[in-house]
């Protein structure tokens, strides 16, 4: 330990002084940032996000972004450098984000309890004021001089937040970091491009990535979150038609497929659809979802047609409660697991909906895992774990088996083609519904797989949607060209 902060004396006293303790960094106005928690028993070099073609001679057409691809070279001479600075005979190389404008930084972090020391290949592998240089305990701290807001970027973002009322979804730099393209993407328009001249801090608008959407006035979508029955907070979006009073509307819940995936805030073609034709739209992120850590998707093991299906009712309920949606005038949308969960509903909660739309979903949580697709076959443990591998576990989770219970009207959208549903989990579900004379539209397109990839598709079923959910909910629809017609009528069965 004496030894590297001998060196480390000698070489950049003044990263010395800043690490000596907190009266010597406010001397000097350096500050802690916490990073990330590394145990590596060994010295850990690390390639900076980002470096110049200095470094990449006799690697012509190859320019490295984002620390995605290095070379052996870049790496031999980062270990050499470990070996010369710190004593180290092997050195493990990795990339590292966050480092300067084309500068390859590398950072070397001891074992646990040495000081962290960093290197900056760009300048002969000098050790860097900007490194990280400290340790406490089993968590790394980066330091770093404070130097100019503007010089940081503060000033630049605080200009940009007044551009567009919308999330800094991508930043491309000149290679003097002098102007920026930067992508702002909201949730009621096209996301916008601009470029943005840091010098004048003025941006200038460049084109959006979906320029007839720019002429309409788009709705909004507001975050929300909600209690569950067992007092677990679940979130979620709510969209509501733009420029309408948000009372009493008839609304659609669309629950997202995965179940392990999650909607995002933004620009959803889905909801801004539906919120045009007069619905409330709520997207809950049930228990399951990713993005909110582990515990909140573990939440959801085993629980398909538990808390799982009870956090899409407690959600209609909630936005019920807050006067938006109409107790009456609700419907059940989605695909994939966004299917099942429709189905579930209508099966295990009759009196919920007032109709369902299922696209591809499965009916039968045993033949679904019975056929899964080869490409899958790596996946089928997590499967078992997070749905149960007991058949007779799994069959009272699945709505095929509670169709007599089934109230709502069915709309079923298929591909004939769909390896991961296969066609027979809508018919067995559709056969049931008509067994027991139960109102149902099937629609089962040949040329398509798990959704529908072909536009004419898309297009024929949705409208089909529009006027399945007018019938049942009220709202507005525009009915299906004489083509959309004519497709309609050749895929029903």
């Amino acid at each position: 330990m004496d030894e590297y902060r001998t060196l480390l004396a000698k070489t950049d006293p003044a990263v010395f002084e800043a690490i000596a303790g907190e009266e010597a960094r406010q001397k000097r106005g350096v500050e802690m940032i916490p990073s990330e928690n590394y145990t590596y028993p060994e010295v850990l070099v690390a390639l900076g996000s980002v470096f110049t073609n200095k470094y990449a001679e006799g690697y012509p057409g190859r320019r490295y972004y984002g620390g995605q691809e290095y070379t052996d070279a870049i790496e031999n001479l980062a270990r050499e450098r470990a070996k010369e600075l710190f004593r180290c005979e092997h050195a493990n190389v990795q990339p590292l984000s966050g480092s300067p404008m084309n500068q390859a930084v590398y950072l070397a972090f001891m074992k646990p309890g040495d000081t962290i020391l960093g290197m900056d290949l760009s300048h002969g592998g000098h050790l860097t004021h900007g490194a990280p240089v400290s340790h406490m305990g089993q968590i790394f701290h980066f330091v770093r001089y404070k130097t100019d807001p503007e010089h940081e970027g503060r000033i630049d973002f605080d200009a940009l937040r007044k551009v567009r009322d919308a999330d800094i979804s991508d930043i491309s730099r000149d290679v003097n970091d002098d102007k920026w393209i930067v992508a702002f993407e909201g949730d009621d328009s096209p996301v916008y491009y601009y470029l943005y001249d840091r010098a004048s801090k003025q941006a200038t608008m460049l084109f959006s990535n979906r320029p007839d959407l720019e002429k309409y006035k788009l709705a909004k979508v507001r975050p929300i979150e909600y209690k569950a029955r067992d007092g677990m907070t679940i979130y979620g979006y709510l969209t509501t038609s733009a420029g309408a009073d948000p009372k009493n509307l008839p609304m659609v819940v669309f629950p997202h497929g995965g179940p392990w995936g999650r909607d995002l805030w933004g620009y959803d073609p889905w909801a801004q659809w539906l919120a045009n034709r007069g619905y409330a739209v709520l997207q809950p992120n049930f228990r399951a979802s990713t993005g909110y850590g582990k515990q909140y998707l573990n939440a959801g093991d085993r629980q398909w047609a538990g808390a799982m299906h009870t956090d899409l009712l407690d959600g209609k309920d909630w936005v019920v409660k807050q006067g938006v949606a109409d107790p009456n005038k609700i419907c059940i949308m989605g695909g994939s697991y966004g299917g099942y969960a429709t189905l579930a509903g209508v099966a295990f909660s009759p009196d919920a909906f007032a109709c369902g739309v299922d696209i591809v979903g499965p009916s039968n949580l045993n033949t679904l895992l019975k056929t899964i697709p080869p490409y899958w076959s790596t996946f089928v443990a997590i499967f078992h774990k997070r749905m149960g591998e007991d058949e007779a576990f799994l069959k009272t989770q699945s709505p095929l088996f509670k169709a007599d219970q089934i109230k709502a009207p069915l709309l079923i959208g298929q591909g004939a083609n769909d390896p991961r549903v296969n066609k027979a989990e809508s018919d067995q579900i559709v056969a049931a519904m008509r067994k027991n004379n139960k109102p149902v539209e099937y629609y089962v397109f040949p040329d398509e797989g798990h959704g529908f990839a072909r536009p004419e598709n898309r297009m024929a079923f949705n409208a089909a949607s529009e006027v399945f959910l007018a019938r049942y909910l009220g709202g507005r629809f525009e009915p299906p060209t004489d083509a959309e017609k004519k497709l309609l009528e050749s895929v029903k069965q």
